[in-house]
């Protein structure tokens, strides 16, 4: 329970209230504590914490803190703090420097095992295995580290693949072009004796 002395300036004590009807007046004196106590009403010409600034018209954006600076043109955006041109980096004596070295491993070079499968399946059987085997060695010495063998082993393949699929077109063609003689001289053959 407090009393008179624990009470907090300002507070109203809730415990020793007197009923609303023995309270008399004292309800309008709160009613108009109230209404003093209320914040002003939201002034849309000025924003809160920004006291003596008015906003800037539409379409004129403009970052507090940087008055009187206009944005660079498009194209032309420049970072804070970077500026165009050289630059000078000091180093003060006694800090302790790191000198981090990324080192990018080489890009695994290609074996073209997929055009010599399908130089295989589709096209020329005989250069289509020697593909696959000269496609598998490359994998295998690329595995070992050898980047430089493992290169010119997937080359062998892609030119034993292109040979294999050029080979085949070039068979083909010949073939058609024989037969298609073939049948046009038999074609004349038996309508000049029939």
């Amino acid at each position: 329970m407090s009393t008179k002395g624990d009470e907090m300036p300002g507070q109203p004590d809730y415990n020793n209230d007197p009923p609303a009807s023995q309270q008399g007046g004292e309800t309008s004196n709160m009613a108009e504590k109230e209404t003093q106590q209320q914040p002003p009403p939201y002034d849309q010409g000025q924003q809160p914490g920004y006291a003596g600034q008015q906003p800037p018209p539409p379409g004129q954006y403009q970052q507090p803190g940087y008055a009187g600076q206009q944005p660079p043109p498009p194209g032309q955006y420049q970072q804070a703090g970077y500026a165009a041109g050289p630059q000078t980096v000091v180093v003060q004596p006694g800090a302790p420097t790191h000198t981090t070295i990324i080192q990018q491993a080489a890009p695994r070079p290609s074996n073209y095992l997929a055009l010599a499968i399908f130089t295989t399946i589709c096209c020329n059987i005989i250069f289509g295995i020697i593909a696959i085997v000269f496609s598998v060695m490359s994998s295998s010495t690329a595995d070992d580290g050898d980047f430089e063998g493992a290169r010119t082993k997937g080359k062998i393949s892609l030119a034993l693949s292109l040979v294999g699929i050029f080979s085949t077109i070039i068979i083909v063609v010949i073939i058609v072009v024989y037969f298609t003689v073939v049948v046009a001289a038999a074609v004349n053959a038996v309508t000049n004796y029939g």
